[in-house]
């Protein structure tokens, strides 16, 4: 009689583990499935965008933003991303992980590109405002703190210029990034450009380790 009885009992637990392997195995090909279907959306959207995948490579660029001579400041906490490769950067949401700015030591002004195809338009938009050959628009955040309108655009008595390396660009919002690129975004009259440019930072080179000894 108890042999019958552990008969029955090995047979009931050779089933849960029949069960338990499907189900597993379910599960499996349901993961697998998701991350194929991942890796193929993620090549159709950079063929899509010009982007190339994430960390196809990691430059640096400074800048800076007058307007009307007064330099505005773009590095408040609520516009950076939390330091690349942490937890945080993973779980939080709010920035992009392709182009963002770090809170910290030697990165006020500098910008961080992750991914072959960025633009300087796209850094405006992921922050909230946006750039073009004509008109520059501030984030709420900027507004408020730096008492600034959100939308300047040119006009016959100030101009929207960006240099990039002292050079003037025709269409910013098109501007593809390159390292250790030295950004200056200026509203106003095109005499202070000069000595504007001259401000835009150097510390760039720092995050690329590419400085000039």
């Amino acid at each position: 009689m108890k042999k019958k009885y552990y008969k029955i009992i090995i047979f009931i637990l050779f089933l849960i583990l029949i069960l338990f392997y499907f189900k597993y195995k379910g599960n499996t090909t349901t993961l697998n499935d998701k991350i194929v279907n991942g890796i193929i959306y993620a090549e159709q959207l950079e063929h899509l965008s010009g982007l190339g995948l994430l960390d196809s490579q990691h430059i640096h660029a400074d800048y800076k933003v007058f307007i009307e001579g007064k330099e505005i400041n773009m590095s408040y906490p609520e516009l950076q991303a939390p330091e690349w490769g942490s937890a945080e950067f993973w779980r939080t949401s709010g920035f992009s992980r392709f182009v963002h700015m770090h809170p910290g030591e030697n990165q006020s002004g500098v910008i961080h590109i992750h991914a072959i195809g960025v633009r300087l338009g796209m850094f405006f938009r992921v922050i909230g405002g946006s750039l073009n050959h004509s008109c520059i628009s501030f984030p709420e955040l900027i507004q408020k703190q730096e008492s600034v309108e959100q939308t300047y655009c040119s006009d016959s008595d100030n101009i929207l210029q960006v240099l990039v390396n002292g050079e003037k660009i025709i269409n910013p919002d098109s501007y593809l990034f390159h390292d250790l690129d030295r950004i200056l975004i200026s509203y106003g009259k095109i005499s202070q450009t000069n000595e504007q440019m001259k401000s835009v930072g150097y510390q760039a080179c720092i995050h690329s380790e590419n400085c000039d000894e």
